[in-house]
């Protein structure tokens, strides 16, 4: 009766109740091993397991050796106290020991498991942006995700362009003027490295992607579905961000800038073409993200 306790207890042990495994589309692996280092003051990605067996050579110990179906006994119970009198049993066993040795590898994607436990079990990690929230924060939600306003309007008139000139000669094919093609430079790492996030009430979120760490990822399935972001708040704008700010035309007024790319983009969508038919120039460019703006830098995106 014993032993079937303690056996059911192992397992149990082995197999909590809830188990959470997440598959990320993004990970951030080199700042999950950096915080993981932190709170564990250093880390291994081994962990050396030994296990002791000892071959029985006593009947008076068969009842014992039923602990394991091959007549293999571990000395940790055989150390122990209890109902079955192991510690009796043990000085009458003459027995052969042998150690067995093996290694438990981690991989980024079990690190990120725990250390996102760890943060959660500790009420570290916030699941709404509301009022309170506040760089520095840990934060997971879940979210669908689109390009920012103006790099949706940019790759729209592209595309549409581009689709027209298949049906034009070359005489009459439309082409970027410069001033067009030099922002088109300017907003592709936006574009690559800034997603906007979908219901998130009362605020805008952005999340900031990790150029480097994108590479290595299909980005383009994150606008194909719906994921959970872990991460943490880098930066909050209460009246309103500029997404150009970090690039050559960040230091241009905003009015500015929207007469520019308004007068650019009208310049290529003229009119009675083709690409008219099939694209209509905004009368505001949306260079400007009104309202409160969340940025967060994602640890992981996963399902």
């Amino acid at each position: 009766m014993f032993l079937r306790k303690l056996k059911r207890k192992t397992l149990q042990d082995k197999c909590p109740q809830e188990l959470t495994i997440p598959t990320p589309v993004y990970l951030d692996y080199q700042t999950v091993f950096d915080m993981l280092a932190v709170i564990e003051d250093g880390l291994s990605q081994f962990q050396e397991i030994k296990t002791v067996y000892s071959d029985s050579k006593n009947d008076s110990n068969v009842d014992n050796a039923r602990i394991n179906s091959q007549g293999k006994i571990p000395l940790g119970f055989l150390s122990m106290d209890g109902e079955g009198g192991f510690n009796k049993s043990r000085e009458k066993t003459q027995s052969n020991s042998k150690e067995i040795s093996s290694k438990k590898i981690h991989t980024s994607v079990s690190l990120f498991a725990k250390l996102r436990a760890i943060l959660t079990e500790r009420d570290k990690v916030k699941y709404t942006l509301d009022g309170e929230s506040s760089v520095g924060d840990f934060v997971e939600f879940k979210s669908k995700f689109q390009k920012i306003e103006i790099v949706r309007l940019i790759n729209t008139m592209v595309q549409a362009m581009a689709l027209g000139n298949k049906f034009t000669n070359s005489k009459s094919k439309t082409k970027l003027t410069k001033e067009m093609d030099e922002i088109c430079k300017l907003i592709k790492p936006i574009g690559d490295t800034l997603l906007s996030c979908e219901n998130i009430e009362n605020a805008r979120c952005l999340i900031e992607l990790d150029e480097d760490v994108a590479k290595q990822f299909n980005i383009e399935r994150l606008l194909r579905g719906e994921y959970s972001v872990f991460g943490k708040i880098v930066r909050v704008e209460e009246y309103g961000f500029n997404i150009f700010e970090s690039t050559d035309l960040g230091l241009i007024k905003s009015d500015y800038l929207d007469t520019v790319l308004f007068g650019s983009f009208n310049g290529i969508v003229k009119e009675d073409s083709d690409i008219s038919k099939m694209f209509n120039v905004p009368d505001k460019i949306p260079i400007i993200i009104e309202g409160r703006v969340f940025i967060v830098k994602p640890i992981a995106i996963f399902i």
